[in-house]
């Protein structure tokens, strides 16, 4: 039986322009993956970490704050230099500088975790 779309009848002979529509199951089994969701959660951490780094860095600059204005205590300002560890322009930091702030960061977490009562993260991208 023919249907008429836009002015014109479609006859059996003639092509729809259009894909036919997959028809989606109104829940999805438990085990699929589903790409989309995985692609709108990497796009919600992005921001989660781009607020995360903004917290990070008004943390730092108050605590450099502290330090010029001599605030901090001798071994307060040895930690600073070792977590926030300030990077000069054109000279790369020592393995000794780089691995020390590993570790600084590293007792971090896993002091938090401790008080948190939940497992460490692992780190990445520390220097």
């Amino acid at each position: 039986m023919p249907q008429a779309t836009r002015g014109r009848k479609q006859t059996q002979n003639t092509r729809s322009r259009r894909k036919p529509q997959v028809p989606q199951p109104a829940t999805q089994a438990p085990n699929v993956i589903i790409p989309s969701d995985h692609i709108h959660r990497a796009k919600e951490l992005e921001f989660e970490r781009g607020k995360l780094q903004e917290q990070v860095t008004q943390n730092r600059n108050m605590l450099r704050m502290l330090d010029a204005n001599h605030a901090l205590l001798d071994d307060e300002q040895d930690w600073l230099d070792a977590f926030y560890a300030e990077k000069r322009k054109g000279k790369p930091r020592s393995t000794e500088e780089i691995d020390e702030t590993k570790k600084v960061r590293k007792e971090a977490r896993e002091e938090i975790a401790k008080e948190r009562g939940e497992a460490a993260p692992e780190g990445e991208n520390e220097e």
